[in-house]
């Protein structure tokens, strides 16, 4: 079985508003907790950005990063 402990995971998030109801922690949490399980290391990217946009800071930001590795 292939070992888990040198994983590393990008996690995005993106909420489309700042609100209440879409509150972030209902996607980071459960995404957070299975890294944890499975013991990867992780790093989180999160924003708040319109699906419109064709421009988000944060995923651009995390596809450079796996695209120089």
């Amino acid at each position: 079985m292939e070992s888990n402990q040198f994983k590393k995971v990008a996690i995005y998030v993106r909420n489309s508003t700042n609100e209440d109801k879409q509150n972030p922690q209902t996607q980071i949490n459960p995404l957070v907790e299975k890294c944890k399980r499975e013991n990867w290391q992780y790093q989180l990217f999160q924003e708040f950005a319109s699906g419109n946009k064709e421009s988000r800071v944060e995923l651009d930001k995390m596809m450079a990063q796996i695209r120089n590795k």
